[in-house]
């Protein structure tokens, strides 16, 4: 007791010293009890296997065999479901019946495709995981306010009119081609493969929410009766005043507007002055009246959008992408020619909440 009296009144620079000596070994025994950082599913790995030119490693075949199963499906190797999570990284949990699937990781389609995809990124509502169809409603006429007497027996009703739209699965497909020598970079070239369809889903939804045609397309929003529109011929600055107004007036957010147009819409608007010598161009840097401003590819030739995305639905089905690999396609020219499968749908419950210019000039 007299010892430890004596350990314990040790002056305060040794009190210092041993407690720093105790924090060192025990961080080093607890570094030695943590378990080694847990695989990465590799993209390179599966393709090259696809492909029939290596076998499937262990880690690989855990996450696509818990993805078939969550589609009550055997793992086929030529048309194996990714998880999205998996594609953008993804540390998991050894398992062959979903274990590989579980992670501290595990991000929302949506979060992983944010980066690829305009729709994404202005805020679209995600429906994931869906089975069968889906019906949600549509707002056909919105709610109005309106006041009434302290002893008025009748005031007026002004209830929303409502209706609804299904969403159901419809095949988003893309095709992209991988060097095989690259490919044998292993992680490498993982960085590149994994932008390389990231991006090309991305693109693929963008294209289908805007333009889908109907019938084995979707029904993208430039064909959904019921949207704002605006003569885009020499649009000029009460032209977007118009638009934001339309959609204002259906009940849209304007904080939640966001504009999306064609690259050359913006060349165009870019240049155009809001008022003549007023210094102030209707696509302004990066937003339109204020408010963020994306150009893209994927929006139609010509085309300026104006809505407030949260009132759109993209439904998704099934545990992430398909990707089909056909050994034979691109065999002369050392390329592997992948389908990329997308099991997804879109849907416009309010479409007033958007106001569209075609033909921008």
């Amino acid at each position: 007791m007299d010892h430890l009296a004596h350990d314990f009144n040790a002056p305060r620079d040794v009190k210092a010293r041993l407690a720093d000596q105790l924090l060192r070994y025990y961080s080093s025994e607890l570094a030695s009890l943590q378990q080694p950082p847990a695989p990465q599913f590799s993209l390179t790995r599966t393709l090259l296997a696809q492909a029939g030119m290596q076998t499937l490693p262990e880690h690989e075949q855990g996450v696509l065999h818990s993805a078939a199963l969550l589609m009550n499906q055997h793992l086929d190797l030529q048309r194996c479901w990714v998880p999205l999570s998996a594609i953008r990284g993804m540390s998991t949990m050894p398992g062959s019946s979903g274990g590989y699937l579980k992670s501290a990781d595990v991000l929302d389609p949506f979060d992983v495709l944010r980066p690829w995809s305009v729709v994404a990124s202005a805020g679209a509502m995600l429906m994931g995981g869906l089975q069968g169809d889906a019906v949600i409603p549509r707002v056909v006429t919105k709610t109005t306010a309106a006041t009434a007497g302290e002893v008025d027996a009748n005031p007026s009703e002004n209830s929303p009119s409502l209706g609804n739209v299904s969403l159901t699965p419809k095949e988003f497909k893309a095709f992209i081609r991988f060097s095989i020598q690259t490919l044998r970079q292993g992680q490498a070239a993982e960085p590149f493969i994994r932008q390389q369809l990231l991006a090309a889903i991305g693109e693929l939804l963008d294209q289908k929410y805007f333009a889908g045609q109907g019938g084995v397309d979707p029904l993208g929003l430039l064909q959904t009766p019921g949207i704002g529109t605006q003569a885009g011929a020499a649009l000029a600055h009460s032209g977007i005043l118009a638009m934001r107004r339309q959609v204002l007036a259906a009940g849209g957010q304007e904080k939640a507007l966001t504009w999306v147009g064609a690259p050359a819409v913006q060349e165009t608007l870019g240049a155009r002055e809001r008022s003549t010598g007023g210094g102030r161009f209707l696509w302004d840097g990066a937003s339109i009246l204020g408010l963020p401003a994306y150009a893209t590819s994927t929006a139609p030739t010509g085309a300026l959008v104006v809505g407030d995305f949260s009132k759109s639905v993209v439904g998704m089905w099934g545990s992430g992408i398909r990707i089909d690999v056909d050994p034979s396609q691109g065999f002369n020219t050392g390329e592997l020619v992948a389908r990329i499968l997308l099991m997804a749908d879109v849907a416009f419950p309010q479409p007033s909440a958007f106001s569209v210019a075609t033909s921008v000039s």
